[in-house]
Parts: structure tokens; sequence; C-alpha cells
């Protein structure tokens, strides 16, 4: 069996996952990621992150600390390895859950730094009014130019643009089983496949590694 991740490293619950059934994993991310903002970000009780090259990128270039909100647990994972502890993690796979979740659990008098890239949507406005949420675009992302072809069959998109950068250049697999992490990603891999598609209950890779066990 082998299995695709659009990401630069697998965790390692679907890396263990992988060798413990003999499945071969291969992953590298379809996107890049530059850098567009120069300065620290504005002043805050908390920073949301939507995606682990995000928060490795934050890491990179700045020193300000909040308390971290994380959308789901990959981004959590990331946060961790870098030394953030994480005061916040989504549950749901759906991203406006998410958002319902992280409003109930902040004070109304508390602010929040959107950190994203520049073309992402900006899903804090869901739930939290414009007065609590700095809206921090500080990266932006695009296709790589070459993007090696992979047949597997299983590919797990981890995000929307991740998912176009390959669809655009590449066709899956025949009879491949697409697997994503929240109903953005899904509604990407639609526009250009008719393939089978699993959503994770939650985002991260270990929600992956639970699908194959009930497959």
């Amino acid at each position: 069996m082998k299995l695709f991740l659009s990401r630069d490293r697998a965790g390692n619950e679907l890396t263990k996952f992988s060798r413990e059934r003999g499945w071969e994993l291969s992953f590298f991310s379809c996107i890049e990621f530059s850098l567009t903002a120069a300065d620290e970000p504005p002043e805050a009780d908390w920073i949301f992150f939507y995606s682990p090259s995000a928060v490795r990128l934050y890491a990179d270039n700045f020193t300000s600390r909040f308390r971290f909100a994380a959308l789901g647990e990959g981004t959590a994972d990331a946060m961790r390895e870098l030394g953030f502890q994480p005061q916040f993690i989504g549950k749901s796979s759906d991203t406006s859950e998410v958002m319902e979740e992280f409003a109930a659990l902040i004070k109304s008098d508390e602010k929040v730094v959107q950190a994203r890239g520049e073309k992402s949507f900006e899903r804090l406005r869901e739930q939290l009014p414009p007065s609590q949420i700095l809206d921090w675009p500080f990266y932006q992302t695009q296709a790589k130019q070459e993007i090696t072809e992979v047949t597997a069959d299983y590919y797990i998109f981890t995000s929307p643009s991740n998912a176009e950068a390959y669809l655009q250049t590449h066709q899956l697999t025949k009879g491949a089983v697409v697997i994503v992490f929240g109903d953005s990603t899904k509604k990407a891999v639609e526009q250009y496949t008719t393939a089978k598609i699993l959503l994770t209950d939650r985002p991260g890779e270990e929600w992956a590694s639970k699908i194959f066990e009930s497959l």
C-alpha cells in the first residue's frame, strides 16, 4: 500500500502506522511559503494559526509571545516541537465549528492576532467581532514550480492550496482514495477529480491513521 502526504514532514503517528504495516509513505509539500511581513505582529492576548507551516515560518522570524491557538492537532504538534504550548486546539474537521469552539473560550475583551497567508480565508470573522481581531497576513503561498508525480493508493491532502497545486499538475492514480482534513480541502479536491474522498473526524495525521484502521 502506498500513501502520499502533502507535507514536508510526516508526524510520528502516521510514520509509525505506515512502518508497522509495511506501507510505503512518501511526503512533500506542493506549495512554498515566503514571508511578506517585516515587523512583529501587533500586541494581543492570543495568536491563531491555521497550519503547521505557518507556525514554523513564524518561529523562524519572530519573537513575540502570546497564548497560542491552533486550528487542529497538526498545527498544535508543530507548536510543541518549537517550544510553544497551545492553549487552544480545534477538535472538529469543520473549520466553522472550530471557530465556534474558540469564540466560546476567549473573553469579550481579549484580542486575537489572526496569523494567516495573504490569500487565506479570514475564518475568525465568522464568530468574532472585528474589534477583537487583529488581522496579520504575514506570508504568501504559491505552487512549487516542480511537483513530482506520485503513484499512490491514498493521497492525504492537508490544505486546499496543496490539493490545488498537485491536482492542477497531475492526475491521481486510478482507483486512488483521497483523505482530507477539512471541508474546504474536500471542496478543492472535488473541483479536479471524482475520486472517493474521506474526511477525517478531526484535523491531523493521527486521524488519517484512524480512517485506515476503520477500512
